[in-house]
């Protein structure tokens, strides 16, 4: 299952008209999560995160090697 299908699902758990719209783009952000633990199990929705306070971590490593480096590599390849 997605990503953003995961979040979804958790949403619509806690409250039915939470059912994301035809198309609509669900916003998720990783976070840290057990070792050995699969990408769906580390998502969450972004005011999950906040709401936290602190007690969850924004995966940044996840987000420097597989989002920045890929599109910092595509724009350098350019010159």
């Amino acid at each position: 299952m997605p990503a953003a299908a995961v979040v979804a699902s958790r949403a619509m758990a806690l409250d039915p008209r939470a059912e994301p719209r035809y198309a609509e783009r669900v916003p998720y952000v990783v976070v840290y999560g057990e070792p050995g633990s699969r990408l769906v199990d580390q998502v969450v929705a972004p005011h999950a995160l906040v709401e936290s306070r602190s007690r969850l971590r924004l995966h940044g490593q996840y987000y420097i090697t597989k989002q920045i480096i890929p599109a910092l590599e595509r724009v350098l390849s350019l010159a």
